[in-house]
């Protein structure tokens, strides 16, 4: 029982009862008349703690009822539009779907709560149809706010002013700034506030941190895939998901839509239940037939803790008609249960202080680790994109690649290695995609294979991530077996071994050359970003500003931020052979095989338009 059961119970008791209990003037018996009437003084103090005490005993067994519910967290509605769907061939037609809106910051009655909800309605009112915002984002005219309001999205001083109301209003502070290289890894990330893991004492399935995020406030948002493996009469399972640590002491904006509606066709409505895990939580589950999503809240001691995962697996194909078909396995009741019981909703994250070294601690210094070796064999640059060579070695006894469920191949790969790449300069990394991808190293061994990993890094300085002499440093946590299951259309990973393998990686080899085909700006058409109408329109006024060519990639700039192109450049040589761009991120293109910069005969940009190599032509 807490303050807010208390007060909730206060409210079936009665003014005069409260104000007897206060004077002591509890008719049990008339008052005394006449000549032996007495006079007493009665002591105010012990009279209304009994009485407090007796409705605290009353509403004990109200308190033991009192469990979470969606309304509990409901900050507004709004309306939504899914595809109809009947039996499962979707219609072209699209269907009102209700939604709330949960805040993910804490129960009503808190001070968080209250903040969410005068946040919400404040938003809705100010710029509902998002206008200003876009206004402001087209002309380049948002204001600049210092790190610790990065959590909010806010794009005026008005904003701003509100938020800070709000804060000081509930007794709250801001999220602050998100706390980023204090880490190595995400374990690091979890031992340091006081987490081992967030898997439950004694469980046995496997949960990967694929991603984590720490903030000044407290406030930790882990994303995760997990492999459930199930129970009697309950199939494993394999999906993905994120945890959310929200502080009560804190300003959360989080805010999310769950959806009432249904899909036509569907026969199931949308639920919600409490279930009360082993280590005796009260979770929250809540799902809808018309969102892939489902949540899981648990208020905990000094965070509120929800998890989202994909519960709903879609497929989807077509026919010779154009006809749309899905085919949609859902996670059961009991596998959210399940995972209910995985998670470990009595750790919670402490607050760290701005001093404490995070990375700090036993790092393993070899290349063995458990039986596994890795170790560093190649690293080559062309100043932005790096491609870093590793070699992996198993126990003798050990198969790098194996036939998994039904006979598809499995393959050993690392737990974690996305954030784990960091410059040993100390330079803040802005933006990084990091893909991996095994090939056969040779020996014929089955405990030995190569594995290479592509980045692109983007640094806020704007300096080059990869010039020559540039150092890195590589972390691989963990290893897991992973792979695709066909049947169920979706990855599962095993555990293989834990270990922390640390390397360092310096880029002297590569060509670091760049020529630059854009001599004047190139006008070219160029879809713009979604707008609120949800209509793309065509910028006929965009400029391609510079296409830089690398031996593995290259670089485009255009006079806008908003525009995109539906397809790739692609580079032709003398010979008529040509090389495509594999993948694109902000602006940077990666080629399907490095290019012989002194054979280029001309490139290709998007919208078609061919550029010469500078010096030798028109590009025909």
């Amino acid at each position: 029982m807490n303050g807010k059961d208390i007060f909730v119970g206060l409210k079936y008791i009665g003014e005069d009862l409260i104000q007897e209990a206060e004077y002591g003037q509890f008719p049990a018996r008339e008052a005394g008349t006449g000549k032996n009437a007495r006079t007493r003084r009665i002591r105010r103090g012990p009279l209304l703690i009994a009485a407090l005490i007796a409705i605290m005993l009353l509403l004990v067994g109200c308190a033991v009822m009192y469990v979470l519910k969606t309304q509990d967290l409901k900050v507004g509605e709004q309306t939504g539009y899914v595809y109809a769907v009947d039996g499962n061939k979707i219609s072209s037609e699209t269907v009102a779907v209700g939604q709330q809106i949960l805040t993910l910051g804490g129960a009503e009655g808190s001070p968080a709560y209250m903040a969410a909800k005068e946040w919400y309605d404040f938003k809705e009112s100010y710029d509902p149809d998002h206008l200003i915002q876009v206004t402001l984002s087209k002309e380049g005219q948002i204001p600049e706010f210092p790190k610790e309001y990065d959590s909010y999205n806010i794009y005026t001083q008005e904003m701003k002013e509100k938020l800070d109301e709000i804060v000081e209003k509930y007794g709250l502070k801001l999220a602050g700034a998100q706390v980023k290289d204090r880490t190595r890894t995400f374990k690091q990330l979890c031992k340091a506030v006081g987490m081992e893991t967030v898997l439950s004492p004694g469980c046995d399935d496997l949960i990967v941190i694929t991603s984590g995020r720490y903030y000044e406030c407290g406030n930790m948002d882990l994303e995760f895939d997990v492999s459930l493996q199930g129970e009697a009469g309950t199939e494993p399972v394999a999906t993905w998901g994120a945890l959310y640590y929200r502080r009560k002491d804190c300003f959360s904006e989080d805010m999310r839509a769950i959806g009432d509606g249904l899909l036509i066709g569907d026969a199931d409505s949308g639920k919600e239940w409490n279930y009360t895990t082993k280590t005796g939580k009260d979770v929250l589950i809540v799902r809808s037939p018309s969102d892939w999503r489902a949540w899981l809240f648990c208020d905990g001691k000094e965070n509120f803790i929800s998890v989202m995962v994909e519960a709903r697996f879609e497929g989807y194909s077509d026919d010779l008609e154009g006809n749309m078909y899905v085919d949609v396995k859902e996670m059961t009741d009991r596998q959210l249960e399940l995972l209910a019981e995985a998670i470990d909703f009595t750790a919670e994250p402490k607050v760290l202080a701005e001093d404490v070294d995070l990375t700090a601690g036993e790092v393993s210094t070899g290349p063995t680790q458990n039986g596994y070796t890795i170790v560093l064999k190649s690293a080559v640059t062309d100043g932005q994109i790096a491609y870093i060579t590793l070699g992996l070695t198993a126990p003798e006894d050990a198969a790098l690649r194996e036939s998994g469920k039904e006979g598809y191949e499995q393959m050993i790969r690392p737990g974690n290695v996305w954030d784990y790449f960091v410059p040993k300069s100390g330079e803040k990394i802005e933006g990084s995609s990091i893909t991996m991808a095994w090939e056969e190293d040779g020996d014929g061994l089955d405990n030995t294979q190569n594995l290479v990993i592509t980045a692109q890094v983007r640094l806020e300085s704007g300096k080059k991530a990869f010039s020559k002499g540039a150092k890195w440093e590589l972390y691989i946590e963990d290893l897991v077996s992973k792979y695709f299951d066909f049947e169920e259309m979706k990855e599962r990973y095993l555990w293989v071994v834990e270990g922390l393998w640390q390397m360092d990686v310096t880029f002297n080899e590569g060509d670091f050359r760049e020529i630059e085909f854009v001599q004047e700006p190139v006008a070219a058409p160029a879809a713009a970003a979604m707008g609120i109408n949800g209509k793309d329109d065509l910028y006929e006024d965009i400029h391609i500003t510079s296409f830089v060519l690398r031996k593995y990639s290259a670089t485009l700039c255009m006079d806008s931020e908003e525009a995109y192109f539906d397809a790739f450049p692609y580079v032709v040589m003398n010979d008529n052979s040509q090389i495509a761009f594999i993948s694109h991120y902000a602006g940077d293109y990666i080629a399907e095989k490095p290019i012989a910069l002194d054979q280029v005969a001309y490139v290709v940009l998007p919208d078609g338009t061919k550029l010469p190599m500078p010096g030798t032509g028109d590009g025909t």
